[in-house]
């Protein structure tokens, strides 16, 4: 809807010259636009007149808009206007797209910030029987080959991407681990550190050949120890350095206790994508609400089961309460409202996670048991992202006095720091980068 009403307002390009106090440069006159657009090789027409749009067009574009991916990001990332402006463009396939300038950076209306930059992704095929899901964006610079916590999928990087990408020359590519999102391996069982570390050299051979560019990678969580296993192992020959988010052997090791309950605690199903949404930000579980909207619609999937059989229990409706009723209504109100949700559970279909994590136990050791140890033996830089202090080891702690690498802890974040915190990683990132001289800074941008 908003995205339909932003189109309904949104200025020709021969009209951006109109001086509109606190919207438009008044210098930017109608030919500066026209050769700008040139410039970044976009299909330059005089306007005719604009269309009437009814709501059979209105609902024809917005199918569209869902259903087609929008041109790749060098078509457009060169044209430049002022901040905060609202255009719309005409493209050479006639169709007229809107988009919205913000810190720098276009994004469509408000479509998905990762659908628009990266496409939809592409799935690479290692075998007939092994299917990888990638995301990619960007043509020159070194790779940042993201790898996403456990549950999650290569989405969760979506808002971070688009920072980073705004601060530094280089490419991005994110991947679904095996058993994750969209990504179908044979074996989706078999989640072994050694397994999964081996997945991430081939789709990089898959990818780039026998001569990669040089690849800065990057995990968080789960995908931190695929990460250093990859690197330890050296599956990655063209590897730069190494940035883990968020995870140490000590604490991950304390915490795989009390995990399982962790994970009984959420909720089996959830009534939609957007009642996912809801749930990860009121648990804290991603505290950013705009990386949550992408984010989860990588770890949810429809049921597959019956709505009575065992494996589809309550759903979300029935775990988060909200106490809207006064007292002496919460009786008669609470059980119409359960009936209601009881029918409509009835008629829509449910979500549940992608993955059931608490079947991967037997290899939650295997990933983080002698995680430090391994991390301090790479050779190349390394980075360690902590959302507090308290979770450094001793063996880090001694690593890190040693000056064997650099550590920065982000406060004010959850676990999922990268989704929380994106400016803050991005600007971490760029600084250790360019420190090391892997990149360079984009123009007009400061660490």
């Amino acid at each position: 809807m908003h995205y339909m009403s932003a189109m309904l307002t949104c200025q020709m390009a021969t009209t951006t010259a109109r001086v509109t106090t606190g919207t438009h440069n008044p210098s930017i006159s109608a030919q500066t636009v026209r050769n700008r657009l040139r410039e970044a090789e976009l299909r330059v027409c005089r306007p005719v007149v604009r269309q009437v749009l009814t709501r059979h067009h209105r609902h024809n574009v917005a199918y569209g808009h869902t259903t087609t991916v929008a041109g790749p990001r060098q078509d457009w990332q060169k044209v430049l206007f002022t901040n905060k402006s609202w255009f719309c463009l005409t493209r050479g396939d006639g169709q007229i797209h809107v988009y919205r300038q913000r810190n720098g950076c276009y994004y469509s209306g408000e479509g998905s910030r990762w659908r628009f930059h990266h496409g939809l992704g592409r799935l690479y095929s290692l075998t007939t029987l092994h299917t990888f899901r990638i995301y990619s964006s960007g043509q020159h610079g070194p790779v940042l080959l993201l790898l996403h916590g456990g549950g999650h999928s290569a989405l969760s990087w979506a808002v971070f991407t688009e920072v980073i990408y705004s601060r530094i020359n280089c490419r991005v590519v994110a991947m679904d681990l095996r058993a994750h999102g969209d990504t179908k391996v044979k074996n989706s069982d078999d989640l072994s550190a050694e397994t999964m570390a081996k997945d991430i050299g081939k789709v990089v051979e898959a990818l780039y050949g026998e001569n990669p560019p040089p690849i800065m990678m990057i995990g968080h969580s789960m995908g931190g120890a695929i990460a250093v296993h990859t690197a330890a192992a050296n599956h990655v020959p063209s590897l730069l350095g190494l940035c883990v988010i968020d995870v140490v052997e000590g604490t991950a090791m304390d915490a795989l206790n009390s995990m399982q309950n962790f994970l009984r605690s959420r909720p089996k199903t959830f009534k939609s994508v957007e009642n996912a949404i809801e749930w990860s930000v009121k648990s804290g579980q991603i505290r950013n609400v705009e990386s949550a909207r992408v984010s989860m619609g990588g770890q949810v999937k429809k049921c597959e089961e019956p709505l009575n059989s065992p494996g589809v229990s309550k759903s979300i409706g029935e775990v988060i309460i909200e106490e809207e009723e006064e007292e002496e209504e919460e009786g008669e109100s609470n059980h119409k409202r359960k009936k209601e949700d009881d029918q409509e559970v009835k008629t829509e279909s449910l979500y549940t996670w992608q993955i059931d994590l608490s079947k991967t136990e037997k290899y939650w050791e295997g990933w983080f048991s002698g995680l430090s140890a391994l991390f301090l033996s790479c050779p190349m830089p390394k980075l360690l992202l902590l959302a507090g202090v308290d979770r450094l080891d001793k063996d880090l702690t001694i690593g890190q006095m040693q000056g064997k690498f650099q550590m920065q802890v982000l406060p004010q974040c959850g676990h999922a720091v990268h989704e929380d915190a994106p400016e803050k990683v991005a600007d971490a990132l760029a600084s250790f980068m360019v420190r090391h001289k892997f990149t360079e800074l984009k123009e007009g941008f400061l660490c």
